[in-house]
């Protein structure tokens, strides 16, 4: 659906069908670990800045990446405006929710991982690729506030910028199988090194992934690191290896609808930990999304069997 496209009554269903989908996750292990935590008590008083319960508030935040707003306060400026004291309770201000949206951001890494585990098994090729996450543009290189020694300068296809890299490997259907976020100047090999041990079977990866040392070392953990050529070397390919080269445009689709329609290639947070948090949301969500679209796909199928 597209974000255009939304109505009042398509964003509240999808708003109710996060909830779910968060209480779901939310009660799972709730079950199964005792409490750890201490109750509070007057020599321990509660710390919580908003009356809305910890599964709205993940709810809500999730919900930006569904609705199409580019910044967080355009966003909660449309929940003040057509959902709070509707469809969600009262809300915070802005400061405190953006507080929340920083602090929960070790449940969104759980929430992720789960999410991963749920997809990952069976998949077989996988396909890799790094894309940039420029903090600054590069114009203001010098004048360069957040981030700063932690954020690097490097040039990618797209020129020179100031920033981080994603590096992830997806499936076929785009889910993300690993993911990690490094500094911008890290070989994109060293970067593949750093995930590999969580892939199996296959990976099919670009020509800045070329060498035959790394095939090496991705054989000796039983893995098939299948590359692109560079256009100076001359070399022969099979019809499959063809197919599969073609294939490995779905990591690029991949990071197309994670920067640019949900919005994670962005410079507008102003800490690290501001970075970091949209980041973690942002493929939370996305992962979200690839589930609920692959299942909707599946019985759109089964419903065509039976009619067939």
């Amino acid at each position: 659906m597209q974000f255009a496209s939304l109505t009042n009554e398509d964003s509240a269903m999808i708003l109710v069908g996060l909830y779910d989908v968060v209480s779901d996750f939310h009660g799972q292990p709730r079950r199964e670990l005792p409490a750890s935590l201490p109750r509070p008590d007057q020599a321990h008083p509660p710390t919580k800045t908003t009356k809305l319960p910890l599964v709205m508030l993940v709810t809500l935040i999730l919900f930006k990446f569904f609705v199409g707003h580019r910044s967080w306060k355009e966003y909660y400026r449309y929940l003040k405006s057509r959902h709070a004291g509707v469809n969600v309770g009262v809300l915070p201000t802005y400061e405190n929710f953006m507080g929340c949206t920083h602090r929960l951001v070790g449940y969104a890494l759980v929430f992720l991982e789960a999410v991963r585990k749920y997809r990952e098994q069976g998949v077989n090729p996988q396909f890799a690729d790094a894309t940039a996450l420029p903090v600054r543009r590069i114009k203001r290189e010098f004048t360069r506030k957040v981030a700063k020694g932690l954020a690097t300068k490097s040039k990618g296809t797209m020129g020179w910028y100031y920033g981080f890299k994603l590096r992830l490997a997806c499936d076929i259907h785009g889910q993300i199988l690993t993911w990690r976020i490094t500094t911008a100047t890290i070989d994109d090999r060293k970067g593949l090194a750093l995930v590999w041990s969580e892939l199996t079977g296959m990976i099919v990866a670009d020509a800045g992934h070329l060498g035959s040392n790394w095939q090496e070392a991705a054989a000796d953990l039983g893995l098939i690191l299948m590359t692109g050529v560079k256009k100076i070397m001359r070399k022969l390919m099979s019809r499959w290896e063809y197919f599969l080269l073609k294939a490995r445009q779905r990591v690029e689709t991949t990071f197309s609808v994670i920067k640019f329609r949900l919005g994670m290639d962005s410079t507008l947070p102003r800490s690290v930990m501001g970075f970091f948090a949209h980041y973690a949301w942002c493929l939370t969500a996305y992962q979200l999304r690839r589930m609920g679209q692959l299942e909707v796909q599946a019985q759109r199928a089964l419903l065509t069997e039976g009619v067939a």
